[in-house]
C-alpha cells in the first residue's frame, strides 16, 4: 500500500515506498529493474524506512532523507514526513550498500535534488522553509 514512485534518471530502475503489516505501517524503499527484459528483476530491500520522494538520484548515487524516528501507521500519512527532524543516507544503487552522510545537524528534508557534479545536496528545509544544501563528497 502507499506506493510512491521515483524513476532513475535512465529510466532504467525503479524506487518505490510501500507500508505494509510486515514493518508496522512505515514506508520501506525498494528498487526494481524498470527497463525491457529487465522490468520486475533485481527486486530489493534497501533497509530504509522513508518514502520515495524524499530521495534522489545523482552521479550514480542514490540519496534518501531518512526520519530519525517513525511512528507505526506513517506510512498512511506521507505528510508526516514533511515534519519529521531527518538524516541523510547515501546509496549505491547496484550494490544497495548505504552509509550515512554526517551532518552536524539534522533537517526536516524535502524535495531532495543532487548538484550535476555529485559533490552536493540541496533541499528544503521544511521547519523554516529555507534552501539548503549538504555537502556529500
Amino acid at each position: 500500500r502507499g506506493f510512491q514512485p521515483l524513476w532513475s534518471p535512465k529510466g532504467d530502475e525503479l524506487l518505490y515506498s510501500v507500508y505494509s503489516d510486515d514493518n508496522d505501517y512505515k514506508p520501506t524503499l525498494w528498487l526494481v529493474g524498470a527497463q525491457g527484459d529487465n522490468i520486475g528483476t533485481n527486486r530489493r530491500p534497501l533497509g530504509l524506512d522513508t518514502w520515495a520522494n524524499k530521495c534522489s538520484f545523482g552521479q550514480g548515487s542514490l540519496y534518501c532523507a531518512v526520519p530519525v524516528s517513525l511512528e507505526r501507521g506513517a506510512g498512511m500519512f506521507p505528510s508526516v514526513g514533511n515534519t519529521t527532524q531527518d538524516v541523510l543516507y547515501r546509496i549505491d544503487p547496484l550494490t544497495g550498500n548505504k552509509e550515512l552522510v554526517q551532518t552536524d545537524t539534522t533537517y526536516s528534508m524535502t524535495n531532495l535534488s543532487v548538484s550535476a557534479d555529485g559533490n552536493y545536496v540541496y533541499f528544503i528545509d521544511s521547519s523554516t522553509g529555507q534552501l539548503r544544501k549538504l555537502k556529500v563528497r
